[in-house]
C-alpha cells in the first residue's frame, strides 16, 4: 500500500523534530532551562495545529470554534514574527566584513561555560577567533567580558583569560570585565574599561590626536578601532547597543556557528532582543 503524506499532519510531525531537536541542543551545549521549555511550548503549539487543521469546523453552517480560531491565529502570528525576526537578524550581519586586522580593542563577548569541555563550542570559537588577530597584530588588546553564572564553574571572563594566556598571549594584553551578565553589561563595561586604559596609554606613551577626557560621561570612539566579536547570531544586537554607547560604526568581528545550533541561538537571540526592549536597553532610531 503506497503511503500518502497528510499535509495536515506536518506541523504535528515537526512538533516531534523540535522535541527531538532541544534535547540534542541539551546534551551537546550550554543547558538552558528556559529554552527548553520555549521549545516545548512551540512544539505543543504545532501539535495542537495540527489537531485544528484535522478536525476543523463548518464556518459556514455552525459558529467558529474558539479553540480552532485561537490556535490557528496564534501559531500564524508566533511563527510569522520568528520567521522575519530571524531572517532579518540572519541578513544583517552580512553588512559587516571584518577586513581591518588594525584594531587598538577586540571585545570578546562571553558565552555559557560548562566543567564538560565538550559543551563550550560556542565560547571556545569566540577565543580561537580572537587569538587569530593577536598572530598578525602586535598592539591590540582584548577585552574578555563576562560573569559567572548560576550553573557555571568560573567566570566567563577568567575561563577565556585561562585559556588565551595557556595560548602564549601575555597578560598585558588581556583586559578582563567579571561583572557583565548580559550583553547590555558586557558593552557598557567594556567600554569603560577600554576608555580607561586609553587614558593610562596617554599617560605612558603620550599618544595624540585621541578624542577623549577624563571627563567625558559620554566618551568619543571615532578614532579608536573596536572590535566586536560574537557569532553572527548575536551581532545584531550588539550593533544596536554598541551606537547607543557612542561608537558609531561598531566593526564586529564574524564567528561562524555550526549550522546544527543556529536554530537553537537564533530563537535565543529573538528573545533576547525582545528582552532588550522591554528592559529599554535598545531603541529604535
Amino acid at each position: 500500500m503506497k503511503y500518502k503524506l497528510n499535509i495536515k499532519n506536518i506541523p504535528k510531525y515537526l512538533s516531534y523534530v523540535l522535541l527531538f531537536y532541544i534535547f540534542i541542543c541539551a546534551l551537546t551545549v550550554t543547558f538552558s532551562f528556559v529554552m527548553i521549555i520555549i521549545f516545548i511550548l512551540m512544539s505543543i503549539l504545532l501539535y495542537l495545529l495540527s489537531y485544528c487543521l484535522n478536525h476543523p469546523y463548518d464556518y459556514k453552517k455552525e459558529s467558529p470554534r474558539f479553540f480552532n480560531v485561537f490556535i490557528e491565529t496564534i501559531s500564524i502570528l508566533i511563527f510569522s514574527f520568528f520567521s522575519i525576526m530571524i531572517l532579518i537578524n540572519t541578513i544583517y550581519p552580512m553588512q559587516y566584513i571584518d577586513k581591518n586586522k588594525n584594531f587598538d580593542y577586540i571585545i570578546v563577548f562571553g558565552a555559557g561555560v560548562s566543567t564538560d569541555e565538550s559543551k563550550n563550542i560556542i565560547i571556545n570559537k569566540r577565543i580561537e577567533t580572537a587569538l587569530k588577530y593577536y598572530d598578525v597584530n602586535n598592539r591590540t588588546k582584548f577585552v574578555l567580558s563576562g560573569a559567572k553564572g548560576d550553573n557555571e564553574f568560573i567566570e566567563e571572563a577568567f575561563y577565556m583569560r585561562n585559556y588565551m594566556l595557556s595560548s602564549g598571549v601575555p597578560n598585558d594584553r588581556i583586559l578582563v570585565d567579571i561583572f557583565s551578565n548580559n550583553t547590555y553589561e558586557n558593552i557598557n563595561n567594556s567600554l569603560y574599561i577600554i576608555k580607561e586604559d586609553m587614558i593610562n596609554r596617554n599617560r605612558r606613551e603620550s599618544i595624540f590626536g585621541r578624542p577623549f577626557k577624563k571627563d567625558m560621561d559620554f566618551f568619543i570612539y571615532d578614532n579608536v578601532e573596536i572590535g566586536f566579536l560574537s557569532n553572527e547570531f548575536h551581532l545584531m544586537r550588539i550593533d544596536m547597543m554598541a551606537k547607543l554607547k557612542g561608537v558609531k560604526k561598531p566593526i564586529n568581528i564574524v564567528v561562524k556557528t555550526t549550522p546544527f545550533y543556529l536554530l537553537y541561538y537564533e530563537i535565543r537571540e529573538v528573545l533576547s532582543i525582545l528582552k532588550a526592549f522591554v528592559l529599554f536597553q535598545l531603541k529604535i532610531v
